[in-house]
C-alpha cells in the first residue's frame, strides 16, 4: 500500500469545528464578564445610595457636602473602598468620587464620578439606572449629571436626588 501524506477532509473539518467552538465560547465569556462588571458597578451605586440615605438621617445635606463622601461612607462601613477611597472593578473601571451637593433653589443631590466606562457601557448604565426613582433625570445641564466624558474628560457622572 501507498503511504498517504496530508490530512483528510474529515480531519480538517473536525479541527475547524473545534476552533470555531472555542472562538464562540471566548466571545460569550467576554460578554458575560462585561455583564458581571456592569452588575457590580450597579451594586456599588446602590450601596452608595443606601449609605447616603442612612447617613442623611444623622447629618444634614449641608454637612454632608463638606465631607469627602466615599471616605465618609467607607469610614462608617457602608461601602468597601481601597486605600485611596475608590471602588475598583475588573477592566479598569473605578468609582473615584461622590459628593453631596446643595444649591439655592434646588433640592440636594448626590453626584458620583467614575472612570474607565466606555460610551456603550455608559449608555447601558444610564438606561438601567434611569428606572430608579432617585435618578436625577432632570438635573440642570451645568451640573454635568448623567453624562459620559463629562468636563471633556473620560469621566462618567451620574446623579441621584436625595
Amino acid at each position: 500500500m501507498k503511504k498517504k501524506n496530508g490530512f483528510t477532509l474529515i480531519e480538517l473539518g473536525v479541527v475547524l469545528s473545534a476552533i470555531s467552538v472555542l472562538a464562540a465560547s471566548t466571545m460569550t465569556y467576554n460578554g458575560f464578564r462585561q455583564a458581571a462588571v456592569h452588575t457590580q458597578v450597579r451594586k456599588a451605586l446602590k450601596d452608595i445610595r443606601t449609605g447616603t440615605a442612612a447617613s442623611l438621617i444623622l447629618i444634614s445635606a449641608e454637612d454632608a457636602g463638606d465631607q469627602i463622601w466615599l471616605q465618609y461612607l467607607a469610614d462608617k462601613d457602608f461601602i468597601a473602598t481601597d486605600d485611596n477611597y475608590e471602588i475598583s472593578f475588573t477592566g479598569g473601571i473605578k468609582i473615584i468620587q461622590a459628593h453631596v451637593q446643595t444649591q439655592e433653589n434646588q433640592s440636594a443631590y448626590m453626584k458620583i464620578y467614575a472612570t474607565g466606562i466606555n460610551d456603550t457601557a455608559a449608555a447601558d448604565l444610564l438606561n438601567a439606572e434611569s428606572t430608579i426613582s432617585s435618578y436625577y433625570a432632570d438635573a440642570p445641564k451645568n451640573t454635568f449629571c448623567n453624562q459620559n466624558n463629562a468636563h471633556g474628560l473620560s469621566l462618567f457622572v451620574i446623579c441621584y436626588k436625595l
